[in-house]
């Protein structure tokens, strides 16, 4: 019996112990022969990494060499609920690259400016010359054909008149369209003849007479700088032909094929991963995808290059997942997309150049081009990112109590339209906070559309269809091409409150269709519209007799008294001054609202300040200042961290 219970406290202790962890060290001067133990000692490859992976246990660190390249694609395929699995760097210099693309050598004059090289790889997805992204030979070389009609099934194909080239032409291309005013959608041709284009695949939207689409993918088509097209062959490689920069004929170029799909695959649940200070280049899917549960993942001070889909990409239902101190650009889709995982956090990245190529993209989805894209999540927060041209939205957030805050978002809606730099949609867009964040420049764009029955809708913060009980607040929003803020159909119960809408096309917009808004309020807001027929707040509706929200203690700036409200029914629009406007309203809505026009609103100028510490603000001393309430001011300001001033200059 003594004899039994010292096997159990022996097994109890061992049970309590904590489990050996190990430190795993890769680098390019290493060997796959190696333990890789050691920092003298290191693996070479990712494969060497994959084939050990099953080893991995939680708590273990796989570390990569600084200033090492590193080829191929990581697939967590361990499952650990005991700790955090590590994937990190070691030494001195740049972070280390995990890339999604292979080098490409030997090329060889083929005809003209053309040249070709043999490949191993029968996967080649994207091809880039000194770290640019090459274009997939297509036709036209730049611009949009305009299809004449959709198929009967709109969203199996269409026909162009002024596609005359043989039958078969354009099987196996690709044609890429804008179905949409905030998509664009690609599919493989898998029919062509007497100018009638079918789809492989069908698209999520239908496709529109007049709008623009082109091709790619045609060997034939191989005619201009910086195209390329891939041939495979029947021993699982190919040739890749192109037309390089500068007519190069291949020398002196770096050149490179992107062949993996992923950076690092989660293909396993492992609770409390950790990626940190690794660079992922050139990934045709994602540089870090998830489709299982991954609790507690932490993604820091990483870089996101080159990526054909997703910088990053967890899709699963999770929890407490943040992305801290990373940077991102030259993404063709969507930076950061988090679907259904709650408490999860984006702050403090970087984002430049995401979603800024035409007809790439994710695919099918009304999100493809933009920088952050948070679905179906509750309880998370966007913080202090710093976004810069992105195709679509700058933010799109859906979901429940999220918070939205002290973000600078710059050069949204470049590519596409209806969107803005902060959206939401829905009825389960609700109780988010959007606070505290600076929007700049969301101009829109109907290039490839049918612009005879198209306008700009491009906004700074937009309440899509149904949003409630969602509180705007102390945000700053300048030079939107329709107005700073936005509610559309059945919005209710939203509150506005402290915003700056400075040099929009409009201050603050309502367009209701077939749903009422219902408690939306509008309080202590500033609106200053530059030009002469540029309102503080335009309606659009079916009726006279809409009133969208309550209003009361705004600044209302414009240089025409007249049109500082604006009406739309139909084709017709009616303009009202302050005592009009608070008459067409009722209720006493409006009454310790104030109206600046004339000498009054003249030389306005938004001072901000964009940083975590207040900031001292020294005005032109050969001019007087004074401020909303007609008070003059010093010429040195204080500003508050996050936050704007509006004050008028006296020349």
């Amino acid at each position: 019996m003594k004899f039994l219970w010292t096997l159990v406290l022996v097994a109890i202790i061992l049970k309590l112990e904590p489990l050996h962890c190990e430190t795993y060290y890769i680098s390019n001067w290493g060997s796959d022969s190696n333990d890789g133990l050691s920092i003298t000692a290191p693996w070479k490859t990712i494969d060497k990494l994959n084939y050990s992976m099953s080893g991995m246990k939680g708590g273990d660190q796989i570390l990569f060499e600084r200033g090492s390249v590193f080829y191929g694609q990581i697939n967590v395929t361990v499952t650990s609920n005991s700790g955090a699995i590590t994937f990190g760097s070691y030494g001195a210099g740049n972070l280390p690259v995990i890339s999604g693309s292979v080098p490409i050598t030997g090329w060889k004059k083929y005809k003209g400016n053309i040249v070709f090289a043999d490949v191993e790889n029968a996967r080649v997805k994207n091809v880039f010359v000194n770290d640019k992204e090459m274009v997939l030979a297509r036709y036209p070389n730049s611009g949009f054909l305009t299809i004449n009609s959709p198929n009967k099934f709109p969203r199996t194909g269409f026909y162009d008149k002024e596609l005359k080239q043989t039958d078969s032409y354009w099987k196996g291309s690709n044609v890429r369209m804008r179905t949409v005013n905030w998509a664009y959608e690609y599919s493989a041709v898998s029919g062509f003849k007497h100018g009638n284009i079918t789809f492989e695949s069908k698209t999520f939207y239908p496709v529109q007479s007049g709008w623009g689409y082109y091709l790619d993918n045609n060997f034939n088509e191989l005619d201009d700088e910086n195209e390329w097209y891939f041939k495979s062959n029947n021993k699982g490689g190919g040739t890749i032909f192109l037309m390089p920069p500068n007519n190069s004929a291949g020398g002196g170029i770096r050149s490179e094929a992107t062949i993996y799909d992923y950076g690092i695959n989660l293909k396993a649940y492992v609770r409390g991963i950790v990626v940190k200070e690794l660079e992922f280049v050139n990934q045709n899917i994602a540089g870090i995808y998830n489709a299982n549960e991954c609790d507690n993942l932490r993604i820091e001070n990483c870089n996101f290059r080159g990526q054909n889909e997703y910088g990053i990409s967890l899709v699963s239902r999770s929890r407490d997942c943040k992305v801290s101190d990373c940077r991102f650009s030259d993404i063709n889709g969507i930076a950061v997309y988090i679907s259904g995982t709650d408490h999860s956090e984006v702050s403090s990245c970087n984002f430049r150049r995401i979603g800024m190529h035409p007809g790439y993209g994710v695919n099918n989805t009304a999100f493809g081009m933009s920088s952050i894209v948070l679905i179906s999540s509750n309880g998370s927060t966007i913080s202090q990112n710093n976004i810069d041209s992105t195709g679509h939205d700058g933010i799109e957030i859906i979901g429940s109590n999220n918070l939205v805050e002290k973000n600078v978002v710059r050069n949204s809606l470049l590519l596409l339209n209806d969107g803005g730099g902060i959206k939401c949609y829905g009825n389960d867009s609700k109780n988010i906070l959007i606070q505290n964040n600076f929007i700049f420049n969301v101009p829109g764009n109907l290039e490839a559309t049918n612009k005879k029955h198209n306008r700009i809708l491009a906004f700074g913060i937009y309440l899509d269809a149904y949003s409630n009980n969602n509180m705007i607040l102390n945000n700053t929003v300048n030079k939107c091409a329709s107005s700073g803020m936005f509610l559309y159909d059945g919005c209710r119960n939203n509150t506005f409150r402290g915003n700056i809408s400075y040099d929009n096309k409009c201050g603050i917009k309502f367009m209701q269709g077939n749903d009422p808004f219902k408690g939306n309020r509008v309080a202590g807001n500033v609106f200053v519209t530059a030009g002469h027929d540029n309102p503080s707040v335009k309606i659009e509706a079916s009726q006279s007799s809409v009133v969208p929200a309550s209003f009361d203690s705004n600044y209302y700036c414009g240089t025409n008294n007249d049109l500082l409200f604006q009406y739309i029914i139909g084709n017709k629009v009616i303009g009202y001054d302050l005592n009009e406007w608070r008459k067409l309203i009722g209720s006493n809505s409006d009454a310790h609202s104030k109206y600046l026009t004339g000498k009054d609103a003249a030389n306005p100028e938004l001072l901000m300040n964009n940083s975590d510490e207040p900031r001292e603000i020294n005005l032109e001393t050969k001019y007087n200042y004074i401020d909303l309430n007609h008070q003059k001011i010093m010429p040195v300001i204080n500003l508050q961290a996050w936050t704007s001033r509006v004050v008028f200059s006296r020349h």
